[in-house]
């Protein structure tokens, strides 16, 4: 979860130093009448396409139901506030679902799911907001500090407020801050639902889950044993053995 204390003048450097501006983060899939698919495939937000963009398509999906699938190692938090809040208040029943890793201020969309889930292998990773700062003085620092901890008490209140069986921001916070430089915590699909992250572990299917296996012929014509035992020893060829080696 990253922001920018003064976009404008992080921009400027950004732009001295000959780095393009970003393209889109995510794609709506608006083409089906009962379901949207929305991709966030990237980094969410910086230079490219905005939360007021993105809540500008997301207004013109009128499917019942919405699908965000999510591979995305983070990006600006405040960008990420303006999407979850978009989403919780959307009409359509929405599913997020992590196609591989929410990191970040990704693992913040994820929880404006009515049913958050997490496929199988994918990962998720919490940790406090990270920030830079471009000011004059010392007090441009301070203030981007205590910037930093309310975004980062803000985002556990979300986390605890979805878990929902009353266990506190304080141990989130706790997650977040954890490791020996206070780098957050990495958790699997199963540790994300056993922490409340998520609803549930949903293996995908492949082409061969639903295939037919077609029955292999037999023969159903009888052995008659006594033709067998009664055939003349006469009448079997015979070859020595050969010689084995040793």
């Amino acid at each position: 979860m990253e922001f920018l204390r003064d976009r404008e003048a992080f921009s400027q450097l950004a732009n001295k130093a000959g780095l393009n501006t970003r393209d889109n983060w995510y794609e709506i899939d608006n083409s089906a009448d009962d379901e949207a698919i929305i991709y966030v495939y990237s980094e969410i937000g910086y230079f490219g396409a905005t939360a007021e963009e993105f809540v500008a398509e997301l207004k013109d999906v009128t499917a019942p139901k919405i699908t965000v699938r999510i591979n995305s190692l983070g990006g600006s938090i405040f960008e990420t506030i303006g999407i979850f809040n978009a989403l919780r208040s959307h009409p359509a029943q929405i599913t997020t679902q992590v196609d591989a890793v929410a990191a970040s201020a990704a693992s913040v969309i994820v929880q404006a799911g009515d049913n958050r889930v997490m496929l199988d292998n994918s990962e998720m990773m919490i940790h406090e907001a990270h920030g830079i700062a471009v000011g004059a003085t010392a007090a441009d620092m301070r203030e981007m500090a205590g910037i930093l901890d309310n975004q980062t008490t803000k985002i556990a209140e979300i986390y605890a407020k979805r878990k929902g069986d009353g266990r506190t921001k304080a141990h989130f916070l706790a997650l977040m801050r954890a490791g020996a430089s206070n780098m957050g915590t990495w958790f699997s699909a199963k540790e994300t639902v056993s922490e409340g992250l998520a609803d549930e572990v949903v293996t995908p299917k492949t082409k061969t889950d639903n295939k037919v296996e077609e029955p292999v012929e037999t023969s159903t014509t009888p052995t008659d044993f006594a033709d067998l035992f009664n055939t003349d020893p006469e009448d079997f060829e015979w070859s020595p053995p050969k010689e084995t080696l040793v």
